[in-house]
């Protein structure tokens, strides 16, 4: 079996994604999923492509569980891979309604590093 570190990654990244109905529902777990799903995001993008469903299902997530914990830096980066999803997969107006919303969470946060990134 060909072996790579993104594919070991995501194997891992499963199997902690399984342990998390085990734990009880507080804001640790959340913000542990709100971790794995960033990252498998991100382990996804290198091993099936950037445009791959499990990548908008992953950074979703992500973007959602960064909004129910008002964790403004993990929503930036949930949104900006999803920026980046739609506009490969050409749904380009999807790419601006974040690219937007990518533009006002900089402003908002006077984020110089941010701006760049919207």
């Amino acid at each position: 079996m060909h072996r790579s570190a993104s594919k070991e990654a995501m194997a891992h990244l499963a199997s902690a994604q399984e342990l998390l109905p085990q734990m009880p529902d507080t804001l640790q777990r959340a913000r542990i999923e709100l971790d794995l799903q960033i990252c498998l995001g991100h382990a996804c993008m290198a091993t099936r492509g950037f445009g791959s469903a499990e990548v908008e299902t992953s950074f979703s997530r992500a973007l959602t569980l960064g909004r129910e914990l008002g964790d403004r830096q993990q929503q930036f980066s949930a949104l900006v891979a999803l920026r980046r999803f739609y506009t490969l997969r050409a749904n380009f107006s999807a790419a601006q309604q974040i690219a937007e919303q990518l533009l006002l969470m900089a402003q908002e946060a006077s984020d110089t590093a941010w701006r760049v990134q919207a």
